[in-house]
């Protein structure tokens, strides 16, 4: 499937430490699997870092706000799961039934509708 949506004389950039050495065994097995891949890899740019030092001190405030509704999010969440009961290796609703999908997903719009004062 690879090899049918890229165009093989291409080389692929890996830039940054953590993005390369974190996916070394997958780049070394594709590599093995269609040997006319090249893998060029850039360790003196660290591309996250380049990110990181050109935001504004707004961005870096909005970043932070974002992973606070995340971090209420996933807490309440998983706060509602747990509080859940177990039948049968399943998780049930308020209304006794099994939980759904929908159910949690109305949780998460709930959790991160609200405010934190």
């Amino acid at each position: 499937m690879l090899a049918d949506c890229w165009d093989h004389s291409d080389a692929w950039r890996c830039m940054g430490k953590p993005t390369w050495w974190k996916g070394y065994a997958q780049f070394k097995h594709l590599q093995e699997a269609m040997p006319s891949i090249e893998f060029v890899g850039d360790l003196d740019e660290d591309v996250v870092m380049a990110a990181m030092s050109t935001k504004d001190a707004d961005e870096i405030e909005r970043i932070r706000q974002m992973g606070k509704v995340t971090t209420r999010v996933v807490g309440g969440v998983a706060d509602f799961l747990s509080s859940r009961p177990v039948k049968n290796g399943v998780l049930m609703g308020p209304d006794g039934e099994q939980l759904t999908i929908g159910e949690v997903k109305n949780r998460i719009k709930s959790v991160a509708g609200r405010r934190r004062r």
